[in-house]
């Protein structure tokens, strides 16, 4: 198990009954874009205005802003209805590791019980992401948002696409992950 995933995974409780799901997807990295986010931050490449050079600071990238996108493959509805695709805005992804070979984001969404991991390799060129989401209680109403996530969540197979969109200042980040396998339940394991 790398040490993306175990970050993902996390401390385990024991007896925690079989309430989340996860998909995993890997993906040929959008690099330039991607290496630009780490060195200048969201406000891009800096630049001097003339006259004379300018005292610029970069923002720190500790923090990203992503839109995830759940799109069926071939128009094929992801759940009972005509939805194709679902879109997640501003999911807030902060830096859990970054050095010269990777970055690691992490995020939570609230409303969709949704725990992300996004990993920019940038040694072998890829973007692996780790989806993990809570399954909705069967004793009481759920939110709709949640409800609706998880359903579609349940409902990706594979040739369906997970997607990343991020706007910066260093160009636009749209990284495609293509699924190669559906969701699975997942029970943390206890700690050894």
């Amino acid at each position: 198990m790398g040490k993306w995933q175990q970050t993902l995974l996390g401390a385990s409780q024991p007896g925690e009954p079989r309430r989340w799901w996860m998909i995993q997807a890997s993906a040929v990295l959008s690099s330039v874009a991607t290496q630009n986010y780490v060195r200048f931050g969201c406000d891009g490449v800096l630049t001097y205005p003339l006259p004379g050079p300018a005292v610029v600071s970069p923002s720190d990238p500790e923090r990203i802003e992503a839109v995830l996108i759940f799109r069926a493959a071939e128009a094929r509805s992801l759940i009972t209805g005509t939805e194709t695709e679902l879109v997640i805005p501003a999911i807030e992804l902060k830096t859990l590791d970054c050095d010269e070979h990777q970055t690691t984001w992490g995020g939570y969404d609230r409303v969709r019980h949704l725990q992300v991991l996004w990993v920019w390799d940038f040694y072998r060129i890829q973007s692996h992401l780790a989806l993990r989401m809570a399954k909705p209680p069967q004793t009481s109403a759920p939110e709709v948002a949640w409800q609706q996530a998880f359903d579609m969540f349940c409902a990706l197979q594979p040739g369906d696409q997970l997607v990343f969109d991020v706007d910066a200042a260093t160009g636009q980040i749209h990284q495609v992950h293509t699924l190669e396998a559906a969701a699975a339940a997942y029970t943390p394991q206890p700690d050894a």
